[in-house]
């Protein structure tokens, strides 16, 4: 079982709401309970609380295990800074818009919120280090993810299928996983933080608007097809400190792109492999 705690994010505000005071909490019969006695563990929304639009978890849960597929359902918070929700605990609650999580966030666990379609933007909190994989995957609406500044992993699929998402500034990380951004169509331009050394297979895959990205100096290990139908990317400035990529890493596979190498680098010296320019006319030294 795969646990995470949230920070605030709330009312569509991607700089993060005000934790909720209990007294804003939602009755107790929205929810069913592990141990009524206690009230810590919630296993899942009763009948009646699937059918709001709003639900605040009490501040006496310190676990959701599953809240439920609700179509109703458009805003959800927490009024105990150290919930742990379990994985796939919102998944598909397709009109949910508003995310506000509790304060103490670690870890994002795997399906959280995948295909949540009406949800537009999201923070990350400054503690979270691990993004699990698909966590955020189909979320079709999702326009803007502020990321914290503890984040070391990204894991596979996280936001695979974010069609609406445009932008991405990352402060900090270490590695993106397969498929990791893949089919996000509407993005158009990547920062990626140094310190970051591992980059997936099909990473970016087939994001079609994606005009600009930063490599870092610090990237090490990059996968296969990584920009594959990455048709409006103009130039890739491959780092010198790479030291192994898969075929056709950074190959966007437009005539277009122009890839920029160090002389003797790695790069250079594996350049038709990772490329695809078999000719050498789109190839440049910095």
């Amino acid at each position: 079982v795969i646990l995470f705690t949230f920070s605030s994010c709330g009312n569509g505000d991607a700089g993060g709401g005000q934790t909720p005071s209990p007294g804003n909490a939602s009755p107790d019969s929205y929810f069913v309970w592990e141990d009524e006695s206690t009230k810590s563990v919630v296993t899942s929304l009763s009948a009646e609380g699937l059918q709001q639009k709003s639900i605040v978890f009490p501040a006496s849960v310190t676990v959701v295990q599953y809240a439920g597929i609700s179509e109703t359902l458009e805003s959800v918070a927490f009024a105990n800074p150290d919930t742990q929700i379990q994985g796939m605990s919102f998944l598909s609650c397709t009109n949910l818009k508003s995310f506000t999580f509790p304060q103490n966030t670690v870890l994002v666990a795997e399906n959280v919120l995948a295909y949540c379609e009406a949800l537009e933007e999201i923070v990350i909190p400054d503690g979270v280090t691990t993004i699990e994989h698909d966590a955020f995957h189909g979320c079709t609406s999702l326009k803007k993810v502020k990321f914290g500044s503890s984040l070391e992993l990204i894991d596979k699929d996280a936001f695979m299928g974010c069609s609406a998402l445009e932008s991405l500034e990352i402060p900090a990380l270490k590695e993106i996983g397969r498929n990791a951004f893949r089919e996000c169509s509407s993005l158009k331009s990547v920062s990626l933080p140094e310190g970051l050394e591992i980059i997936g297979d099909s990473a970016f895959y087939e994001n079609t608007a994606l005009e600009s990205i930063n490599l870092p100096q610090t990237l090490k290990t990059a996968g296969s097809s990584i920009f594959s139908f990455c048709s409006s990317l103009g130039q890739v400035e491959i780092p010198a400190s790479l030291e192994t990529a898969g075929y056709s890493a950074f190959d966007t596979l437009s005539l277009a792109t122009k890839y920029r190498v160090k002389e003797g680098s790695y790069a250079d010296l594996n350049y038709v492999d990772i490329t695809g320019d078999r000719d050498g006319t789109q190839k440049e030294y910095y």
